[in-house]
């Protein structure tokens, strides 16, 4: 999706005979490219395992990232370090980090920290939209401060969130899908 093109089929290489492919299917033998649209890109992935272990997603393209100056929301920048000490050195060398790499991504730095370092015992989150504020923050971490610090985050609205419970057996013939309190119906694949 991020690229524009759609890959070939690997499972398949002539379509059959015995279907009537209308018009807008088609069975692609090479990548082929995706041309924008005034809409997001989705795409259904389906596999058939011979055990009889099925799945099926259905994926929508991400929205797009915005130039990286400001967030349009508060973002988390995590910093962890194994001891008190480890964790304010951390807060530096971003810092130092930070004023060789001026315009260095916010959306990719706060992803990076969350996924590409260790999470060690002690921590610091700090919340900011902007280089400004990540600067901020980290000096306030690099000071000594720990837990939440930046921006304040409004609580999510956890309204109608529920567990949803799956299919026990491959062979079950249940649908699961999440309950719409809005429209006071199922949701269905194609509802918001």
């Amino acid at each position: 999706m991020r690229h524009g093109v759609v890959p070939a089929s690997a499972a398949a290489e002539t379509p059959t005979t015995r279907v009537a492919w209308p018009d807008t299917v088609h069975l692609l033998s090479r990548p082929t490219l995706w041309p924008p649209q005034d809409r997001p890109r989705r795409a259904a992935v389906s596999t058939f395992g011979a055990g009889g272990g099925n799945a099926h997603v259905v994926l929508e393209q991400a929205p797009e990232v915005p130039p990286d100056d400001d967030a349009p929301v508060p973002l988390p920048f995590r910093v962890t370090g194994r001891t008190p000490r480890a964790l304010r050195e951390h807060a530096r060398a971003l810092l130092a980090h930070l004023d060789t790499h001026h315009l260095l991504p916010l959306y990719a730095t706060a992803a990076t920290l969350a996924t590409g370092r260790t999470r060690f015992e002690h921590r610091a989150v700090v919340v900011a939209r902007d280089h400004a504020g990540l600067r901020a923050g980290l000096a306030e971490v690099a000071a000594g401060a720990t837990g939440l610090v930046g921006d304040p985050v409004d609580e999510p609205d956890w309204t109608g969130a529920r567990r949803v419970e799956l299919p026990t057996h491959p062979f079950q013939r249940e649908r699961y899908w999440l309950y719409d309190h809005a429209r006071g119906a199922p949701r269905t694949a194609l509802s918001p």
